[in-house]
């Protein structure tokens, strides 16, 4: 979200200051220094200059305390040229909504190639 926030604010947005002191608006030590590498990462993406991606530690991090089932990378199998629903991680084809590299917005088609 905050990473969201600098780009809006970049683009000329107006937020107001949360309290410091709201516990909603805190962000676990640990995460501290890997906001700031995202907000720079945000940064770079929009500037096209190249970024300092997260390490593989920083990555499992996340990836394990703190990315959990809901955060909308749905994934999907193509069956015969059509999207079918979720399926098992077995079986896993691609993740729909997941970033790609650079942050680019990939746009699939109905039979699942990606048209962006």
């Amino acid at each position: 979200m905050l990473v969201m926030q600098d780009a809006a604010q970049e683009a000329g947005a107006v937020f107001g200051k949360p309290n410091d002191d709201d516990k909603n608006y805190q962000l676990p030590p640990e995460l501290a220094p890997l906001t700031e590498k995202a907000i720079k990462q945000g940064r770079a993406v929009r500037q096209g200059q190249s970024l300092t991606p997260f390490s593989a530690e920083e990555l499992t991090l996340i990836q394990t305390q703190y990315v959990h089932c809901s955060s909308h990378w749905n994934s999907v199998v193509v069956k015969e040229e059509q999207i079918q629903d979720g399926v098992n991680a077995i079986e896993l084809i691609s993740f729909v909504n997941r970033p790609c590299e650079k942050w680019h917005r990939a746009i699939f088609n109905i039979t699942g190639q990606e048209i962006s």
